[in-house]
């Protein structure tokens, strides 16, 4: 089969629930675009574990239903989430094929 028409499938790396706590999501190797997305509008931070989200301290929000990227800058990156109003679900996944390499 052509390389164009390889089908591009998702792997599930991690999920948890969004909450009034930050929950972190693990499971990133650096060098990879992985992306995240919730069921309801929420906070995320990319950063080392132990890193915590919050809507005051220069995490980037999220509305409900999107997608974004994120990628582990170091070993051990994890992604913080915490929920901007209601409990909802957050996935982190990455794509199988034709996954980015990310510059570091």
């Amino acid at each position: 089969m052509p390389e164009f028409l390889q089908p591009i499938t998702t792997v599930g790396i991690d999920y948890s629930t969004v909450t009034a706590t930050s929950q972190q999501l693990t499971g990133m190797a650096p060098g990879y675009q992985y992306y995240i997305r919730s069921s309801t509008a929420c906070y995320y931070k990319v950063g080392p574990a132990g890193v915590v989200a919050a809507a005051s301290d220069g995490s980037i929000w999220l509305g409900a239903n999107a997608v974004a990227p994120v990628a582990a800058k170091g070993p051990g990156d994890v992604v913080a989430v915490v929920r901007e109003a209601a409990d909802g679900v957050v996935t982190l996944f990455r794509t199988e094929y034709g996954d980015a390499v990310v510059s570091q």
